[in-house]
């Protein structure tokens, strides 16, 4: 299909809260999975705002070190934000070069039959509102708003 998410990458908390500011994130332990588009981001904040990182491919047990209160924050994305029930409490809006999407076989019944589906409600105003209604002001931005 047409990508239609950027995975832009968030910190996310387990609570909403709306004045967040990158310099709160001073001494505070941020979960990050190694060897994924998490590694430069953790690097930047650990620079920048002196964080300490906590390495962890696992996602069951990064959920496990975020409720239990050993780790403060995670880096991750709308996905785990979704899945897991997170707030995203900061958005990073660079682009990135990575996008989700459908995979269909080539000219298969799928594709003939969902990606002009997709297409039409990704262009939708009223799928957005919907977004906004179920899931969020915060997972709206995740997607491309690209109406071409």
């Amino acid at each position: 299909s047409k990508p239609y998410i950027p995975t832009r990458l968030a910190i996310l908390a387990l609570d909403n809260n709306s004045t967040f500011e990158l310099k709160q994130l001073k001494d505070k332990i941020i979960s990050y999975m190694p060897g994924t588009t998490h590694d430069s981001l953790a690097q930047y904040l650990q620079k920048n705002y002196k964080v300490k990182l906590f390495a962890e491919k696992d996602t069951k047990l990064r959920e496990e070190l975020l409720r239990s209160g050993k780790v403060n924050y995670l880096i991750g994305d709308v996905p785990d934000a979704m899945a897991y029930g997170y707030s995203p409490i900061y958005i990073f809006k660079e682009k990135s070069p990575e996008y989700f999407g459908i995979l269909f076989y080539k000219n298969s019944v799928l594709f003939k039959k969902l990606n002009p589906t997709m297409s039409y409600f990704f262009g939708s105003k009223q799928f957005y509102k919907l977004v906004r209604t179920y899931l969020g002001e915060a997972a709206v931005s995740y997607f491309i708003l690209d109406k071409t």
